[in-house]
């Protein structure tokens, strides 16, 4: 999924098995020819963190034309180690991202993952 223009929005509904601490990743790619993308992250219609009102993705590279660009990506993981962590009850949650200033980024899938937990990697 691609959304470049202000206002745009890409949603999801999500189901958390037991409550605890969980990153979320994108897999997602970037060039500088849009812009900088920033994205505003809402669980449940609220803000679940200060610096989820303004998430910034650094460029990954371009956009796969050429050659693969695609990193997965730990929301906040260039603000602090391993990214930023969010508190889930258990069952379904909405995530909803915002596209705020512009700026484009493509988004293959997302992955919700347990804070304790090693790194998440991509399956080829």
């Amino acid at each position: 999924y691609n959304w470049n223009d202000p206002g745009q929005t890409l949603a999801a509904t999500v189901r958390i098995e037991a409550p605890g601490w969980y990153r979320v990743f994108l897999k997602c790619c970037t060039g500088t020819n849009f812009g900088i993308p920033v994205r505003s992250l809402s669980v449940d219609g609220k803000t679940p963190f200060r610096e989820a009102a303004a998430l910034v993705f650094p460029d990954t590279g371009g956009w796969s034309g050429e050659k693969d660009d695609w990193e997965l990506r730990s929301l906040g993981q260039d603000v602090v180690p391993n990214g930023f962590r969010i508190h889930f009850t258990a069952g379904e949650h909405k995530l909803e991202f915002v596209n705020e200033e512009g700026g484009g980024l493509n988004v293959d899938f997302i992955v919700i993952h347990p804070a304790g937990m090693p790194k998440a990697k991509a399956v080829e």
